[in-house]
């Protein structure tokens, strides 16, 4: 109550605003980043999640622009990759989040390249379709929050910016249409932290956003917090163990000096603002960006705005900070 109070205050004082708060020597000078083991396939705009410790890897684009139906999963604990099962469609720009224990993915673009409506959800005998999205969205970020599904941003069928955000109840196997965040964008990076659907930097038309927009469910109101200090689509989001989130990762690709963003820049929600840590050995985007407990992974991506793909995988240890217990990840 206590962090909410004091970001509400700042919102009505027109502070929020950008900023980054001086760097913490644990976070900017001590961690660092570790290789792990490549992921099999070479892949950027796929969809990822963290289910009963392991990392799913699914769909994406190839380095050729094929659009994948692979399905990879990472073991932090033994640095170890495995196949999962293929999605039933090759899928590129979806999304996926996990409810309840399971795993769904949806939306993204087809084979036809067109933004699809399909949702499907990973059962003890593979992929089964659920409820189709009401309206069509590729490229937008979903997470799982109250027991709902809910997805902000991305591209609907008609190729324009989807202003709504859809909400799914497991119980019904339904969806339901309600008010986006204020700025619709697309390549937008979201996780949940501090209780709320935070939603993180993307696009309109070329233009790269630091903008960041928080759906409160005690309210279903959205609100403004502190700008990402580095504008960028096509990053990666993950709330992390101490309660925060990082974004990671992106690219700008205005036409003129287009380019991937190394940078790592964490929010915390007690105080509101954001801290530049480590940077990646190498700027990527349309990355997995996934917590496993106290390790944060950035897997696959490109490192070369527009179609390029890598199999690089690369993890932050963030044990020892509050909330996030002992290492899990293999040494």
């Amino acid at each position: 109550m206590a962090r909410r109070a004091t970001a509400i205050v700042a919102v009505l004082m027109g502070c929020i605003t950008s900023s980054v708060a001086a760097q913490s020597p644990s976070r900017s000078t001590t961690m660092t980043w570790a290789p792990r083991a490549p992921m099999p396939t070479q892949r950027l705009e796929m969809a990822s999640a963290s289910l009963d410790g392991r990392v799913f890897v699914i769909g994406g684009l190839s380095a050729t622009g094929a659009t994948l139906d692979t399905v990879e999963v990472y073991d932090p604990a033994t640095d170890a990759w495995t196949e999962g099962p293929a999605h039933p469609v090759p899928i590129h720009h979806p999304m996926a989040a996990v409810l309840d224990g399971v795993l769904y993915v949806a939306g993204g673009y087809g084979p036809s390249g067109a933004a699809t409506r399909r949702v499907h959800r990973l059962g003890p005998d593979g992929w089964e379709p659920v409820a189709r999205l009401p309206l069509a969205r590729a490229a937008g970020t979903m997470v799982a929050l109250g027991g709902r599904l809910l997805i902000a941003g991305g591209i609907d069928l008609s190729g324009d910016i989807g202003r709504e955000m859809l909400a799914y109840d497991p119980g019904a196997d339904a969806w339901a249409v309600v008010d986006g965040p204020p700025t619709p964008r697309e390549h937008l990076g979201g996780a949940v932290a501090d209780g709320r659907f935070v939603t993180v930097g993307g696009r309109v038309a070329r233009q790269q956003l630091g903008t960041v927009e928080a759906w409160d469910p005690a309210t279903g109101v959205w609100g403004t917090l502190a700008e990402m200090p580095t504008p960028r689509a096509g990053l990666g989001v993950t709330g992390t163990c101490d309660g925060g989130l990082v974004a990671i990762g992106g690219e700008d690709i205005r036409g003129v000096d287009d380019r991937t963003f190394p940078e790592v820049e964490a929010w915390d929600p007690v105080t509101g603002a954001w801290s530049s840590w480590v940077p990646l050995p190498e700027g990527r985007h349309g990355v997995a960006v996934v917590s496993a407990g106290p390790v944060v992974l950035v897997i696959g991506g490109g490192t070369q705005a527009g179609l390029s793909a890598s199999d690089t995988v690369e993890a932050l240890e963030l044990a020892g900070a509050p909330g996030c217990g002992g290492t899990t990840a293999a040494p």
